[in-house]
């Protein structure tokens, strides 16, 4: 059997996905279904995934709600950014200013 972090530990480990404007639809369903997903043959805890943003965001044709502030960042685990759609474009602000307290976790 292939040991994971999450099955180490008796604790599920956090994983907190930055919801911006403009990030890319495939890219926030894919980090959720690998780290929100819990296999069916998995025999000890999963990961503990929130979805973190400032306010509620269109992705694609969706409109998401976050779970909690982009304050949890800097508590997760793991943080997950998804890519925004335009390249070109400067990351929010707000995510920008959380950053220096969650890198340096």
């Amino acid at each position: 059997m292939t040991r994971t972090i999450p099955d180490i530990s008796p604790v599920p480990r956090s994983v907190a996905v930055a919801a911006t404007d403009g990030m890319l639809h495939f890219e926030l369903a894919l980090a959720y279904e690998v780290f929100g997903s819990a296999p069916a043959a998995l025999p000890g805890p999963w990961y503990d995934v929130r979805v973190c943003g400032t306010h509620a965001v269109r992705v694609g044709r969706f409109v998401l709600e976050p779970d909690c502030g982009l304050d949890r960042l800097a508590h997760a685990d793991t943080v997950i950014v998804p890519a925004l759609a335009d390249v070109g474009e400067d990351p929010p602000a707000d995510l920008v200013a959380t950053w220096p307290a969650t890198s340096a976790r």
